[in-house]
């Protein structure tokens, strides 16, 4: 099975911030995720290049409660870069999900309510 290339490590920190207990591993970049961002988040597909800066040292830590097994990171960079990253629990590895920029205001409100947290 072709994965991609790996971008980050997932690592006992990010359990810590989010309460999980999931394996510390890889987290791999599929070809498939510059299509997606192309996609649906056209204007952000100059910040792919960011994902492993934004994995090693993100400013914010959290989780999507209706996403069980995975991750969101945010850096502030530009502007507010949020990456997603999930566990494909069958397969047993991580993948960046998708990226794209986050208003300032959603960043504050997703603060506010506990999803995330400063690192």
């Amino acid at each position: 099975m072709r994965r991609g290339e790996i971008v980050g490590i997932y690592t006992e920190k990010f359990n810590a911030a989010t309460g999980q207990h999931l394996p510390c591993g890889p987290i791999y970049q599929s070809t498939g995720l510059i299509a997606h961002v192309k996609k649906r988040h056209p204007s952000d597909v100059d910040k792919l290049r960011y994902i492993p800066e934004i994995i090693s040292n993100p400013d914010f830590i959290g989780k999507n409660p209706k996403e069980p097994s995975s991750i969101e990171l945010v850096k502030i960079m530009d502007g507010n870069i949020k990456v997603c990253i999930k566990l494909d629990a069958r397969n047993n590895y991580f993948y960046v999900a998708t990226l794209f920029e986050i208003t300032t205001g959603k960043l504050e409100s997703m603060i506010k309510s506990g999803r995330l947290c400063a690192v």
